[in-house]
């Protein structure tokens, strides 16, 4: 065959790839754009006494706890539902934490509202931290589905499989050139063969694979976006201490 012919079928695959990435990058860009406008007006709603679209913390009600139900901290028009701007389920926990305990060091309390004061200057840090945890669609099943996979045992791959699935793909590409840049009929055979050698690889770890796609798919826009948090942490510049550590 033409040789031409084989990258002329190419063609169509490579376009289809990078308009699928391309299709990708603005799917993102779309979502973090909703995502920010969404932040933005329940913001300008609560500032303008229209409606209080944050969580209220009911589910954070104690009748027994010593001062937090006399106060009213958690529920509708709350102290909670006015100072809660979290969108994960830890960060929400966390923060009803810090409600229901009693801090009595002063050195805490001080280096606490440094880290208030110095966040107050960096809006635009806040927004994008925001809107990842937005973005994250975090809950309890997911934070459960997440502690599970990560305490699971790890299921270990046969390393000579491990070096067979690395090199089969390579060689299946060389052998693809070769048949392409030169006219050696042998070479039909060898790419039919390894093609086999990789479906039986394939076939051999599905279980295992499927296993992982399975949890993988319930975490993985949470994941996602809370490394996008960590790289923010990162790229940012804190003056205090507690943020700098």
């Amino acid at each position: 065959p033409n040789p031409l012919n084989w990258i002329l079928a190419f063609i169509p695959i490579i376009a289809f790839i990078l308009f699928m990435n391309w299709h990708k990058k603005i799917d993102e860009k779309l979502k973090y754009q909703k995502a920010k406008l969404k932040i933005n007006e329940d913001e300008m709603a609560y500032l303008n006494n229209q409606i209080n679209q944050f969580d209220s913390g009911t589910e954070f009600i104690n009748n027994n706890h010593p001062y937090s139900y006399d106060l009213d901290l958690f529920g509708p028009k709350s102290l909670f539902q006015n100072i809660n701007r979290t969108h994960s389920f830890r960060g929400k926990k966390l923060l009803a934490e810090k409600f229901n305990s009693i801090n009595n060091n002063s050195e805490k309390i001080v280096l606490s509202n440094q880290i208030i004061k110095e966040l107050i200057n960096k809006p635009n840090f806040i927004e994008d931290f925001q809107i990842h945890s937005y973005l994250s669609n975090d809950n309890e099943k997911k934070q459960n589905a997440i502690e599970n996979w990560a305490n699971s045992n790890l299921k270990f791959i046969n390393p000579l499989i491990k070096i067979i699935s690395f090199i089969s793909p390579l060689s299946l590409a060389i052998l693809i050139i070769l048949k392409l840049t030169t006219n050696i009929e042998l070479l039909g055979s060898f790419i039919g063969l390894n093609i086999t050698l990789n479906l039986a690889i394939l076939a051999y770890h599905f279980k295992l694979i499927k296993a992982e796609i399975s949890e993988a798919d319930k975490i993985d826009e949470s994941l996602l976006e809370f490394s996008k948090q960590f790289k923010l942490i990162e790229n940012e510049n804190f003056d205090s201490l507690i943020l700098i550590n």
